[in-house]
C-alpha cells in the first residue's frame, strides 16, 4: 500500500496532520515541478487535503498538484478508479474557483474516453456549461439536454444533485430572458420539458417562473418589495404588475417549503442510517477504497455575506436558520466602511467559503484594480468562489428578507449540485 495512501486512511484527521501533508507539496518543489514525488503520492496526499481541509490554504496546491498527477501517469490506463477520483476533485476545485472553462475540459476528456462514466460527471458538464456559457445553454440547450437525459437517478443524492443543477440552469437562463433580444425555440422548450419531466422536476416552481418568461409573460416595469418594517406601498396603477409581484412571492415561498421538505428528508435518512449502523467492535475498522463517485464529507460548507445592510446580522440569521442552513457557517460582512478595506485577494485560491452572497457595496474597495466593482472581479478574474447578487425582484442591490432568503436558495442549489 502506499505509504500516503495508508497515512491518510490510519491517521485521524487533524490540522497537525493537514499541515504536514501540505508541506509534504511545498518542500517537493511547487511550483517547481513536485520533483522526487510520484503521481500516485500526489494523488492521496491531494485527497487527504481535499477532505479534511477546511480552511480551503491547500486548495490552490491541490489544483497543481492533481494536474501535474494528471499529467504524468493519473489515467483511466493505470487507475480507472484514482483517476475518476482526481479527476472529480480536479473539476470541484475548479467549479469552486469559478474556473468552468478548465472544468468542461476534464469532463469533456472523461467523455471522450467513453466507458460507463458515473452520474457526476454529466451533472458537473450541466453546471459548468451553464455558467460559461449561459446564452449558449439557453439558446441552443441540446448539450444540457443530453447530459441529463444521461443521468441514471440510481440514488438519492444523484437526484438531489440532479435536480439542483437543474434548477440553477433554470435560474440562470430566466435571468438570461431579462435581455428582451434572447430568445429560446419551442422545439428547445419541448425538449427541455420532456428532459426534466423525465427526470421528474417538471412541477419546479423555477421551471415555472422559466416558462412563463420564456412564453414573454413579464411585467419587470413594476416590481416593489415592502421592507419587513414598513406598510406596503399603495396600490399600483397597473394590476399586471402587482399580479407579478404576488406570483414571484408565492414561487418563493413554494421554493422554501420544498427545500424545508427535502432538507427534512435527508435528515430522516441520516437518522435511519446512524439507527441502523450496526457497532463495530475497536480494532476491527477497516479501510475504504476511494469513493469516486461522491467524495462525502464532514467539510463545513462557509459562506461569506458581503455587503451594506439594512437588516440586522441577527434577523438574517434567523432567516438563514429557518432555511435550513447553519448560520454559524455564514460569515456576515456588513459595515460598509469596513467592507471597503476588505482584500479580495486574500481568499483568491485561499478560500475557505463554497460561495458569496453579495449585496451593495463601496465601489472604493481596496485592489480591485481596473475592475470597476466588487461584483465586476469576483465575476471577470478567476480563483474566486462562486457568486450570487442579493437582489430585489425589482432588479435592485439590497438585502432584505426576501432578497436574502432568495440568493440563499439558489446558492444552497449551486452547492448541492457541485457536490460540495
Amino acid at each position: 500500500m502506499n505509504r500516503y495512501q495508508k497515512l491518510t486512511q490510519d491517521a485521524a484527521p487533524d490540522e497537525a496532520l493537514t499541515g504536514e501533508l501540505l508541506n509534504v507539496l511545498k518542500e517537493h518543489g511547487w511550483p517547481a515541478g513536485f520533483v522526487d514525488i510520484s503521481w500516485e503520492d500526489l494523488y492521496w496526499v491531494s485527497r487527504c487535503l481535499y477532505l479534511h481541509d477546511d480552511s480551503g490554504a491547500s486548495d490552490e496546491l491541490i489544483i497543481k498538484a492533481l494536474e501535474h498527477a494528471h499529467a504524468h501517469g493519473m489515467n483511466l490506463r493505470n487507475n480507472r478508479e484514482v483517476y475518476l477520483d482526481g479527476v472529480m476533485m480536479l473539476a470541484a476545485k475548479h467549479l469552486k474557483y469559478g474556473q468552468y472553462f478548465r472544468t468542461i475540459n476534464y469532463i469533456t476528456e472523461l467523455r471522450d474516453n467513453g466507458g460507463d462514466l458515473p452520474d457526476w460527471v454529466h451533472i458537473y458538464y450541466c453546471v459548468a456549461m451553464t455558467y460559461a456559457y449561459p446564452r449558449s445553454a439557453l439558446t441552443n440547450p441540446e448539450g444540457i439536454i443530453a447530459s441529463l437525459r444521461a443521468v441514471r437517478m440510481q440514488d438519492k443524492e444523484t437526484r438531489r444533485m440532479t435536480q439542483a443543477a437543474i434548477k440553477r440552469y433554470l435560474d440562470v437562463s430566466t435571468e438570461m430572458l431579462d435581455d428582451p433580444q434572447m430568445k429560446i425555440a419551442d422545439s428547445h422548450l419541448n425538449r427541455l420539458h420532456e428532459v426534466i419531466k423525465e427526470k421528474g422536476f417538471d412541477r419546479l416552481p423555477e421551471w415555472d417562473v422559466f416558462i412563463r418568461r420564456a412564453k414573454g409573460e413579464d411585467y419587470r416595469a413594476y416590481r416593489p418589495e415592502p421592507e419587513e418594517e414598513e406598510e406596503a406601498p399603495a396600490a399600483a396603477d397597473d394590476i399586471y404588475a402587482q399580479v407579478e409581484v404576488l406570483r414571484e412571492e408565492n414561487q418563493s415561498l413554494h421554493r422554501k417549503i420544498q427545500h424545508l421538505e427535502e432538507r427534512l428528508l435527508q435528515l430522516q435518512e441520516s437518522l435511519e442510517t446512524v439507527v441502523a449502523q450496526p457497532a463495530v467492535p475497536a480494532g476491527q475498522q477497516t479501510a475504504s477504497p476511494p469513493q469516486c463517485e461522491y467524495l462525502v464529507t464532514a467539510r463545513r460548507k462557509r459562506l461569506l455575506v458581503f455587503g451594506d445592510s439594512r437588516v440586522t446580522v441577527d434577523k438574517l440569521r434567523r432567516y438563514a436558520n429557518a432555511i435550513g442552513f447553519p448560520a454559524s457557517d455564514i460569515d456576515f460582512h456588513l459595515d460598509y466602511e469596513r467592507n471597503g478595506r476588505f482584500n479580495l485577494n486574500s481568499i483568491q485560491y485561499h478560500s475557505p467559503y463554497v460561495g458569496i452572497l453579495v449585496g451593495p457595496n463601496a465601489h472604493s474597495m481596496v485592489n480591485l484594480g481596473d475592475y470597476p466593482s466588487m461584483i465586476a472581479k469576483l465575476r471577470d478574474e478567476p480563483g474566486f468562489p462562486h457568486s450570487i447578487e442579493i437582489r430585489t425582484l425589482a432588479g435592485e442591490l439590497k438585502i432584505t428578507k426576501t432578497s436574502f432568503e432568495t440568493a440563499l436558495l439558489r446558492m444552497i442549489d449551486h452547492i448541492t449540485a457541485i457536490g460540495a
